[in-house]
């Protein structure tokens, strides 16, 4: 469960012959992918609300291999648009033999409104144990890097998200008037490229 998820991180160290007498560097890298949502309401006369999130289909049981070359690169002065080496994982990191097809479900921690100005919302759902790790997680699925085809039969990923949808009959909107249209989770198919240690935000435009 989402809940309940923990990060995976790995280091090689080099290749020693002797005993070393300095210290050893421990570089550590992230093994997994971050997926996060958020909503967006371009209708002038609709109002959202979301209280859950999912992923369905996403393959959750792997071999991982070790790289063959050390890890001891460190992120000075990191810069993803940089492109240099300091940003590059290993050539030899590989997750291989991908099998499952796992479901996560999640409700949110509060039901999110999603007002009709065009706003980017995050869909913050993870309750976590601490301050620090709510922070960093707390609107992240941590799950397997995987390359899908929503071409290919049984090889895609759906993402989505449970909503209420109201028809407002005036610029804002009113609970005790405005019709409910639609209830229920809205699924989007998707091709994913999930690669180890990056995040990816989805983005449900209404």
């Amino acid at each position: 469960t989402v809940a309940d998820q923990e990060d995976v991180l790995f280091a090689r160290s080099a290749d020693f012959t002797a005993k070393q007498t300095g210290k050893v560097s421990m570089n550590f890298r992230h093994a997994l992918s971050l997926i996060e949502f958020k909503a967006k309401n371009k209708s002038t006369n609709l109002h959202v609300v979301i209280s859950g999130v999912c992923v369905s289909g996403a393959k959750n049981a792997g071999t991982f291999t070790f790289p063959t070359t050390a890890t001891t690169d460190k992120y000075t002065d990191h810069n993803d648009a940089d492109g240099g080496d300091n940003n590059q994982y290993n050539d030899g990191l590989a997750w291989a033999s991908l099998s499952g097809a796992g479901e996560y479900v999640v409700s949110l921690k509060d039901a999110v409104a999603v007002p009709n100005d065009q706003t980017d919302i995050s869909l913050t759902y993870l309750d976590a144990e601490d301050a620090n790790t709510e922070d960093y997680y707390g609107n992240s699925m941590l799950l397997m890097p995987q390359v899908t085809d929503d071409q290919v039969a049984d090889d895609e990923i759906y993402i989505g998200v449970y909503c209420q949808i109201y028809n407002m009959a005036g610029n804002a909107y009113v609970e005790a008037t405005d019709a409910l249209l639609y209830k229920g989770w809205a699924l989007v198919p998707v091709d994913v490229n999930w690669q180890m240690g990056n995040k990816y935000i989805y983005t449900f435009v209404f």
